[in-house]
């Protein structure tokens, strides 16, 4: 069983944030641990709602230093940017404490395969689109591996294949984890960039739902 849970989102979001302590990006990560602290163990709900404030307190003082024009703004701008940082890695041992795969990166061998698990997955990796397990079922969607494949743009001997398993909705594709990419050699010159994927990779890809091999049209 592979199973993306909201910790993969939630240290996305943290990764963002360490890169650039924007209002936005500390805004996405107190939301992503928010959702984190749902589906949760109940033993690790405090220390969820604890770094939560911390890290929208830091995000509160970093704003305020950052739009002061007062005395010693510099010293008060440095302090915040620590408080930050202090903050995001209180969240980072949370979050690998809750789900520790979350820090890796994500392998073919994490890919959710089955309906049960690309569901449950898709919940978990989009929280702010998709609320509740209804959402899928309004939208109708189908599950299913999805394989876009693209030849690169020198001499088309080399394609790239994005893997990844989600929700095909009439609103479009709902991803149930980070995208997988594999690039190979042509195996086929008088084949399109999808049939020569599947050659190579339709032995690798076991899932209970529909594989779908995508061509990029793009010369």
């Amino acid at each position: 069983m592979a199973v993306v849970t909201a910790a993969r989102p939630a240290h996305e979001a943290l990764i963002h944030a360490r890169f650039t302590a924007s209002a936005e990006n500390l805004s996405d990560l107190t939301r992503a641990l928010l959702t984190m602290g749902r589906s949760a163990p109940a033993e690790q709900h405090l220390p969820i709602t604890t770094v939560h404030a911390l890290v929208e307190d830091a995000a509160e003082a970093l704003a305020e230093a950052l739009s002061s024009n007062t005395p010693g703004t510099f010293t008060a701008k440095k302090a915040a940017r620590a408080r930050v940082a202090e903050a995001l890695d209180s969240a980072e041992h949370v979050i690998r404490a809750v789900d520790p795969s979350a820090a890796r990166p994500f392998r073919g061998t994490d890919m959710p395969v089955t309906l049960k698990d690309i569901v449950r997955s898709a919940l978990a990796y989009n929280p702010a689109d998709l609320p509740t397990a209804q959402a899928l079922a309004f939208a109708g969607g189908q599950a299913a591996v999805l394989v876009y494949c693209r030849s690169d743009n020198g001499t088309g001997r080399r394609i790239t294949a994005v893997i990844g398993s989600g929700i095909d909705t009439a609103e479009g594709w709902i991803p149930a984890h980070p995208p997988l990419a594999c690039t190979f050699t042509r195996v086929n010159g008088r084949k399109d960039a999808a049939d020569n994927a599947r050659r190579v990779l339709a032995a690798r890809i076991v899932a209970e739902v529909p594989v779908r091999w995508v061509n990029d049209p793009r010369p």
